[in-house]
């Protein structure tokens, strides 16, 4: 994805920035006490009831031979670390976690998991809360160890940020600064650029 041109402009018009509702009563939005001990038994109840008791075991040696990134499976030291998304109901136990290093790779790992009838997602930023980055016993290709980031460049005179499909808004904002530009995307910088 490039980012060029001139953002003076407004995107969509007067009036495009969304409606909050007023605040009737201070009281309403006062902070109340958590019990941690009720959240930490609703994430293992959450996770027990939504993985698959056993992980599925994909063969990958067709895919080891001509791939060039990471491979993570069941078991594997980083296998834990692969799966955590931002949001805990995302989380789900994949078959194997590719991370490409190339574009190459990318059509490799769908290729082979069309090949083997395996379900598909790709995590950029980790931020679905729907799980769309995730795969219950499928292959995960994801984008944020080798596409993670952004270089601002110049095409035309004009400044043009290369983002990476795994990259996030923190690290798109830092790169824009060092060249005095902004950005203009959401305010929770841990969100995917990608969607």
């Amino acid at each position: 994805m490039s980012i060029v041109g001139d953002f003076s402009e407004p995107l969509r018009g007067p009036g495009w920035l969304p409606r909050f509702g007023k605040v009737t009563s201070p009281a309403r939005h006062r902070p109340t006490a958590v019990d941690e001990t009720n959240i930490s038994s609703s994430r293992a109840n959450f996770n027990s009831s939504h993985r698959s008791t056993q992980p599925v075991m994909i063969n990958i040696e067709p895919l080891k031979t001509v791939f060039g990134g990471d491979l993570v499976l069941p078991g594997d030291p980083d296998y834990e670390a692969a799966l955590r998304r931002w949001s805990i109901t995302a989380v789900r136990p994949a078959g194997l976690v590719a991370y490409p290093k190339t574009p190459e790779d990318v059509s490799r790992a769908i290729k082979f998991a069309i090949e083997h009838k395996y379900d598909l997602a790709v995590r950029g930023g980790g931020h679905s809360q729907a799980g769309a980055s995730s795969s219950d016993g499928g292959v995960v290709i994801d984008l944020s160890r080798y596409f993670g980031g952004c270089e601002v460049t110049e095409r035309d005179g004009q400044p043009v940020a290369n983002v990476g499909g795994g990259c996030i808004w923190k690290t798109v904002d830092e790169a824009a600064i060092q060249h005095g530009l902004a950005t203009v995307g959401g305010t929770v910088n841990h969100t995917g650029c990608g969607g």
